[in-house]
């Protein structure tokens, strides 16, 4: 253990607390003595982290009960166990149910019965301390994954944000924008796609570029995969029309092609 361990016998009679430290003299405990409860409870007030106490039921003034009952009020941790001659059930229930006995033996004790329920209370004491630290800790890690859920839902609703806000921004821009895959199937378009391409059964979007377009782009494509990027100015339905293109080789492993249709004046160049 890494803290001592501080055990108090508190008893009227000298006799007794004289047997208690003959019988725990080989163990490694600091043992303390107290003839009344006042003075358990004075004990307690200056001497920290005592684990185990270890009680006469019946004494003078602070009956054992008594004295427990205020033990547990300022020090729930601390184990308590309690000793009596008298074999009155009544009196051991209420031990147990008031003073929040661990456990009640009879004087005169068996030594070895004695020495194994302190080393079982001893037990129990550092089991619930050991619970109590992970419950701490499990505490923090829970307010610390919190704090990242959080985060990540926050991140996650403003991604939401940009994302809704940039394909509303591509839905309204006043020129045509088409994406093709590397199979040339259109996988993107917006708005004005509809108004420039007018397509006859209203759909764009997972045609493929070879029969939706006319040869003049399809050739326009052609050649933006093999130069990278190209513009062309054409007529679209008895509009002029300035096209741009740029192969994008890869974005975190996606690979295509953006093509944009512009309605231009009619006296104007690329």
């Amino acid at each position: 253990m890494d803290e001592p361990i501080k055990i108090l016998c508190v008893d009227d009679e000298s006799n007794v607390l004289r047997s208690l430290k003959r019988l725990f003299h080989r163990f490694e405990y600091q043992i303390y003595f107290a003839e009344s409860g006042e003075e358990g409870l004075q004990i307690m007030s200056s001497e920290p982290g005592i684990q185990l106490i270890i009680s006469d039921y019946r004494m003078p003034g602070m009956t054992g009960v008594q004295f427990l009952c205020k033990v547990y009020e300022k020090w729930p941790e601390t184990i308590r166990l309690v000793l009596s001659g008298y074999a009155d059930i009544p009196a051991i229930v209420s031990a147990i149910n008031e003073g929040h006995i661990y456990k009640f033996m009879a004087k005169p004790w068996n030594d070895d019965e004695l020495k194994i329920a302190v080393s079982n209370a001893l037990d129990k004491y550092f089991m619930q301390k050991k619970n109590i630290l992970l419950t701490k800790e499990l505490a923090i890690k829970n307010m610390e994954l919190k704090g990242i859920v959080d985060r990540k839902s926050a991140d996650l609703i403003m991604s939401s944000k940009i994302l809704t806000f940039s394909q509303q921004i591509l839905e309204d821009l006043p020129v045509s924008v088409i994406g093709l895959d590397p199979n040339g199937v259109i996988f993107l378009c917006n708005g004005k796609s509809f108004s420039i391409f007018n397509p006859k059964d209203g759909i764009i979007i997972g045609e493929q570029r070879t029969s939706f377009f006319s040869k003049e782009i399809n050739n326009f494509i052609d050649t933006i995969i093999a130069k990278g990027a190209n513009a062309l100015l054409l007529m679209q339905n008895c509009t002029k029309i300035k096209a741009n293109g740029i192969h994008i080789k890869s974005v975190d492993g996606l690979s295509g092609i953006i093509l944009t249709f512009d309605e231009i004046a009619a006296d104007e160049n690329i």
